[in-house]
């Protein structure tokens, strides 16, 4: 089965779209750990930037006060590393549960066909070995079960 020239390009801008989102969160990410204070720096997390407010998540209550206190400080830190944000929103997110029982239900693993498959594994290829995008794809691609083995 072919694809026209249009579905490709679709794919194609996707993922473009996708790896500049991933970029523009590692320049975020780089200029906002030294901004912080040491302990906090692990427990902070960059979310996406949308109409120009840069959204900080973290599990702490404690750390969202002091990162409101900071939201001055933060932005224009940011903005002087080139990350283009007008303001700096703080939300908590409950921990993920580590010790949660079991639940009686599994979750399926994705299922990849053979064309689908060697496609990510060709794009995977052609990004640079430390790129965080090649390490997803090639970590999905560990993951995923091949049509064959259903």
């Amino acid at each position: 089965m072919t694809r026209d020239v249009r579905t490709v390009m679709e794919e194609e801008s996707s993922l473009a779209a996708m790896r500049a989102e991933v970029r523009r969160l590692q320049q975020v990410r780089a200029a906002l750990r030294p901004l912080l204070p040491l302990p906090m720096q692990d427990s902070v997390r960059a979310g996406r930037i949308r109409a120009g407010v840069l959204t900080l998540r973290t599990h702490s209550n404690a750390v969202a006060a002091k990162l409101r206190q900071m939201t001055a400080t933060l932005r224009d830190g940011v903005v002087a590393q080139g990350v283009l944000v007008e303001d700096v929103r703080v939300q908590v997110k409950a921990a993920p549960q580590t010790d949660a029982p079991e639940t009686a239900r599994e979750i399926a693993p994705r299922v990849l066909g053979a064309r689908a498959r060697a496609a990510l594994q060709q794009w995977a290829d052609s990004l640079p070995p430390d790129d965080g995008m090649r390490q997803a794809v090639e970590g999905l691609l560990a993951c995923a079960r091949s049509d064959d083995e259903q």
